[in-house]
């Protein structure tokens, strides 16, 4: 049986990636946003009554989701589909692996430091 390595195979690994980071940014931003929409109708309730509004917080989701769907570019960047090789050198195709195979230096670290201290500061 004979197996072609199709491109379309990496671009599903580099989107899977990709959407997960992006979902995983938007909740910790989301759960961000929300505590700071409870801390404002705690604290300061007659001022948090004047901004409610739906229009605001469709706003703070798009706002919300486009930033989280940029900063996970950097992690659907890093990943891809490697192969094991055979003794000649050749690709084994059964073996293919979604994983990084573009690594940049300490990115998982800033982005991880960047969200974290979002959602500390509040």
């Amino acid at each position: 049986m004979v197996q072609i390595s199709l491109p379309i195979w990496e671009v599903f690994c580099i989107l899977r990636g990709w959407t997960s980071e992006t979902s995983t940014n938007a909740s910790i931003l989301t759960i961000t946003a929300f505590t700071v929409e409870r801390y404002l109708a705690i604290c300061h309730p007659l001022k948090a009554h004047t901004m409610s509004r739906l229009s605001r917080a469709i706003k703070f989701i798009i706002v919300i989701w486009i930033l989280s769907a940029l900063s996970a570019i950097v992690m659907g960047y890093q990943l891809g589909i490697i192969y094991e090789q055979d003794s000649a050198g050749n690709d084994v195709l059964e073996t293919a692996t979604c994983t990084v195979k573009r690594p940049l230096n300490h990115s998982f670290e800033w982005f991880t430091a960047l969200f974290s201290s979002c959602q500390e500061a509040y």
